[in-house]
């Protein structure tokens, strides 16, 4: 596993409490393909493909807690 930059777990754990990208984009002042890509690119790096396995990798990393 990469490490995450400090912007992409700033949006991933934005998202994870948010749960909607339109939401994460809004309160970060950026553009919602912009919020995308950054959580793209985190699920890239903790290896997974789907939300699900993104809250577990989270809760893993000590992202977010259980």
């Amino acid at each position: 596993m990469m490490r995450l930059s400090p912007r992409e777990l700033e949006v991933l754990s934005c998202f994870l409490r948010l749960g909607r990208l339109k939401e994460v984009a809004c309160e970060l002042h950026i553009a919602q393909n912009t919020a995308w890509a950054f959580k793209r690119e985190a699920m890239r790096k903790l290896g997974v493909d789907n939300n699900v396995d993104l809250v577990r990798a989270a809760i893993r990393r000590g992202i977010i807690e259980a």
